[in-house]
């Protein structure tokens, strides 16, 4: 029995003295002898052995285990409504691999019962959410302004008041940036919201955008379009589908052809036959999305296929974050897939395969070729300041907000025959 006590002595003395089982341990077998030869013997102070003594609960005792206790399992619909929650509040930044965490764990988590209240689903526990669900990918805590020059511009102004007149001009800017930031997101998550509690299954959300996919020492273009629908059957009454359409050669430009042809074997494919609107949101890319070409190209495609159609933009730098996820997921499959197998990636095909295995996303390679041009168009003045378009006949509208009733720019559709040949025959 002596031996047996020298053990746990010396074990006791070996914990760290941040560890949870020092102070319980101390109380068990400190009992009945005096503080002084109990810390002599430990090498630690008395007042930690006072300390010991006055905890209420002795936790070696209570790690027992207890009758009747039953763990609750873990759903996977469980697993994936957490991530979906995820992907709003702590977003994946563009090109980034972690996510990013603007308010405090005990916020968030309340954020997400609150999300899970909304569609009438079982949170997960505290714990479990932050340990395995949060902490699976790399956090970082910061604010808005930080992954925004212009936000952190704002923020950093240091010119006195009153302004110059150039100095207020700029400062306006600033102030209207911010203000636009908010009411396009706001404006994001009550469509969203919408197709969940109006049920409405003749509608479809899409966001939009471009990665880049690096294999060996290249990269192959991936535009990204997330479908959005209502399903009864869905995690949160929400189905999501993440279509990546990769560059068939890795010196395919992101360009307005790209994305035309991806859209134009999405209709060929009746992916959306079974809609009635289609509501599109993407960042303002200047060179494959907000660009005069685009906006004719979604202008004659609602004409040919007798769908409505309403394309929003994010504000500049705060483009949103599910492609952002979406291409992450893609990654790092293609990332574990390298590393798990050694065997190299380096063609459009080996790409799709790897991703096709990830749940919810289909990928193809991309119906376009780089040689493809699309015909010039008369520019449309003030599309960079406008965040909403609509259609009708031959006329697109224009909206500084999406929230706007009113139409603040119209513009005449192109009479170029391009895209009605391109789409003939919906």
């Amino acid at each position: 029995m002596t031996q047996y006590g020298r053990n746990l002595v010396e074990s006791i003395g070996n914990l760290p003295t941040t560890s949870p089982l020092r102070r319980p341990l101390l109380q068990m077998v400190a009992h009945d002898i005096r503080v002084s030869h109990v810390a002599a013997d430990f090498g630690v102070t008395p007042r930690t052995v006072y300390t010991a003594m006055q905890e209420e609960e002795n936790l070696v005792q209570s790690m027992v285990s207890r009758p009747g206790v039953k763990r609750c399992r873990i759903e996977e619909d469980q697993i994936e409504l957490a991530t979906q929650f995820l992907d709003e509040a702590a977003p994946i930044p563009s090109g980034r691999t972690y996510r990013l965490v603007r308010v405090t764990y005990e916020n968030l988590y309340a954020m997400y019962r609150a999300f899970c209240e909304d569609r009438r689903a079982d949170p997960l526990g505290k714990t479990y959410f932050i340990d395995k669900i949060l902490h699976a990918t790399n956090v970082r805590h910061s604010g808005d302004d930080t992954i925004c020059k212009l936000c952190d511009k704002k923020k950093k102004w240091q010119v006195p008041f009153p302004l110059s007149k150039k100095d207020q001009e700029q400062y306006d800017e600033l102030v209207d940036h911010v203000e636009t930031w908010h009411q396009q997101g706001q404006y994001y998550l009550q469509k969203k919201n919408l197709l969940i509690t109006e049920r409405r299954q003749n509608v479809v959300m899409i966001i939009q955008d471009f990665t880049q996919i690096l294999v060996q020492s290249t990269f192959y273009q991936d535009l990204i379009i997330v479908f959005y629908k209502f399903d009864a059957n869905a995690v949160g009454n929400l189905h999501r589908r993440y279509n990546h359409f990769v560059a068939p050669t890795s010196d395919t430009s992101n360009d307005g052809n790209f994305v035309a042809r991806c859209w134009k074997h999405l209709l060929d494919h009746g992916m959306l036959t079974p809609f009635d609107e289609i509501h599109i949101l993407s960042d303002g890319g200047g060179k494959h999305f907000k660009t005069t070409a685009m906006m004719n190209f979604f202008g004659i495609l609602q004409m040919a296929s007798g769908k409505k159609i309403e394309y929003n933009f994010f504000e500049r730098y705060h483009g949103h974050s599910v492609c952002d996820a979406a291409a992450a997921h893609a990654k790092n499959a293609l990332n574990v897939y390298q590393r798990d197998t050694g065997v190299p990636v380096n063609t459009p095909q080996q790409i799709i395969n790897i991703i096709n295995n990830v749940q919810n996303h289909v990928a193809i390679v991309a119906p376009t070729v780089k040689t493809d041009v699309l015909p010039p168009f008369k520019t449309m003045n003030g599309i960079t300041s406008r965040h909403k378009f609509t259609f009708d006949h031959k006329t697109i509208f224009g909206r500084k907000l999406s929230k706007d009733q009113q139409e603040n720019l119209t513009f005449p559709m192109a009479n170029s025959q391009y895209f009605g040949t391109f789409l003939a025959g919906l």
